[in-house]
């Protein structure tokens, strides 16, 4: 019985992990595709590990927010760099507004 529990919690986490991470991606790709180019980045295999630096960033993005931009984390730094190399569009956007892009994901 206890075993059979134990794999219930654990396949639960999975489902759950698996859920999220479907919503993380259609949400990175929403909010920021202004800044991303016009590839499918749902196929990119760099893709994944660009939409963690983004949501990795979100700490740092509402500090940054927060201090007015006095406050500047390596997480934020390394995602302007990752969305500015992605898209020239966004190479003009303040760092300001990529933050609160990244701020809002969800």
């Amino acid at each position: 019985m206890k075993n059979v529990l134990i794999t219930v919690v654990v396949l639960m986490s999975v489902n759950a992990a698996q859920a999220t991470n479907m919503v993380v991606s259609s949400t990175v790709e929403l909010v920021m595709s202004p800044f991303m180019t016009t590839r499918d980045m749902s196929t990119d295999p760099s893709a994944e590990e660009y939409k963690q630096v983004l949501v990795m960033a979100k700490d740092d993005a509402a500090l940054f927010i927060a201090s007015n931009g006095q406050n500047r984390g390596a997480r934020l730094e390394r995602a302007l760099e990752a969305v500015r190399s992605v898209n020239e569009k966004a190479r003009s956007a303040s760092d300001m507004q990529i933050a609160e892009q990244i701020l809002s994901l969800k």
